[in-house]
């Protein structure tokens, strides 16, 4: 049992604690828009950067992450009667590293949470199209059977679309993934660390004009706090966590909701 002592602005009477390691929106914090750029998971050591595409949770990544294949299948001529297994994107080998060995390497426990359904690529040369380099290829979803072979669609940097056999490993990845956004607890700008004077204390209502890194709740840990005193601007509370996280924050809020 711990216990900590904190100044307030106003007499708090609702205390919720955040546990975890931090990277998305509970409390009605406002959604992220049309536009922003996250900073959600990590790849090759840094973080993925996101651009969100609509206003409920949807984003795609900026940029090709890595190079491979749509699908591993080394023996891309039909045979018939023709396998239809690849006009499902689910059943792709893309898909499936995807969904497998990327989603749970890229993102934390409390992150793929955060995700709903699965992570896919874009459906269209403009869902596909950033500004990379003009040298740079992208998967987008679908593959369809053309002379005999399978065969999918990728856009160029200037978004044109070409198609290639679906075991040609030389196109980029754009991953594209729907957040859940009753689970992010509140943004914060990506650069830096976590606000720490009181007027800037993890409001879920902080605007800012710069990247954006999320931060998520944690079902992974169990935390319970009580209240165990509140004198004039001061609140004194305990609480127990069952698991281990490296950080903790703690969220307040007033009689009037704020």
């Amino acid at each position: 049992m711990v216990k900590i002592k904190l100044r307030i602005a106003s007499v708090l009477v609702v205390l919720f604690l955040v546990v975890g390691l931090g990277p998305v929106q509970a409390l009605a914090a406002p959604a992220p828009a049309i536009g922003n750029i996250i900073c959600f998971g990590e790849h090759y050591g840094g973080p993925i950067i996101w651009l969100v595409t609509d206003n409920n949770g949807g984003m795609r990544s900026r940029g090709g992450l890595y190079q491979r294949s749509y699908d591993d299948d080394p023996s891309v001529a039909i045979q018939p009667p023709p396998d239809t297994r690849l006009l499902d994107f689910s059943n792709s080998s893309l898909s499936i590293d995807l969904n497998g060995t990327f989603r749970t390497t890229a993102f934390s426990p409390a992150e793929q949470l955060a995700i709903t359904g699965n992570i896919g690529i874009p459906t269209s040369n403009q869902g596909a199209l950033v500004s990379y380099g003009a040298n740079v290829y992208y998967w987008i979803e679908g593959a369809f059977i053309d002379g005999g072979n399978w065969q999918a669609n990728y856009v160029d940097g200037v978004g044109d679309l070409h198609e290639d056999l679906v075991n040609n490993g030389s196109y980029f990845v754009v991953p594209t993934l729907q957040l859940d956004l009753s689970r992010v607890l509140f943004t914060t700008d990506a650069t830096g660390g976590k606000p720490t004077s009181p007027g800037q204390a993890l409001s879920p209502m902080q605007t800012t004009t710069n990247a954006l890194k999320l931060t998520v709740l944690d079902n992974t840990l169990s935390c319970s706090a009580e209240v165990t005193n509140v004198s004039g601007k001061d609140i004194t509370f305990s609480y127990e966590i069952a698991g281990t996280c490296n950080r903790l924050a703690a969220i307040v809020q007033g009689e009037n909701g704020d």
